[in-house]
């Protein structure tokens, strides 16, 4: 096959995730992420088989020390390579397996513990003592004592409220289909 570019092969990319599906808001971060990390460091003219894995070493390390989602930074570009792969756009070893430039990391960056915010018990207590229950605040009291995603809130139908049991089943959560 044509071996493209490094901005030919993100741009196919990212139209193949147009035609998977994924909410417009993981498209761009996607495509936020490869500009930022790849297109902004390779250059847009490189071909997509010519990229140093030192390099791409080097960005996943600068990524987990400056960002608040290395993580994710990682996976965006990993789900990326992987498709350039599957394209085989990248080298192969003799049995057919396409060679990742990511091979030199050892393990995808995980979130530091630091980047998780949670309230302490006090602050609980002095929201609270703020927010009194009724019709207007029940929301936020709800948020508060189950931890529930705002988006799972919003999602929640009667169908997922058990009176008699006392319990919210949380049907659409984060990540699920």
């Amino acid at each position: 096959p044509t071996i493209p570019t490094l901005q030919e092969a993100i741009d196919l990319y990212l139209m193949n995730l147009r035609i998977i599906p994924r909410s417009p808001g993981t498209i761009a971060t996607y495509r936020s992420v490869l500009k930022l990390h790849l297109v902004d460091q390779f250059g847009p003219a490189q071909p997509i088989n010519d990229l140093c894995p030192m390099e791409m070493f080097k960005i996943i390390g600068r990524a987990a020390e400056t960002s608040r989602s290395a993580c994710n930074v990682y996976k965006a570009i990993a789900t990326f390579f992987r498709f350039c792969g599957q394209q085989h756009w990248l080298p192969e070893t003799e049995d057919g397996q396409y060679i990742s430039p990511l091979r030199m990391i050892a393990s995808r960056p995980q979130m530091r513990k630091t980047d998780q915010t949670v309230l302490s018990e006090q602050e609980l207590l002095r929201i609270w003592h703020v927010v009194q229950p009724d019709e207007t605040n029940s929301l936020i009291i709800l948020l508060l004592l189950t931890g529930i995603r705002n988006a799972e809130l919003r999602n929640l139908q009667w169908a997922n409220i058990d009176t008699d049991r006392k319990a919210i089943h949380v049907v659409k959560t984060k990540g699920s289909k």
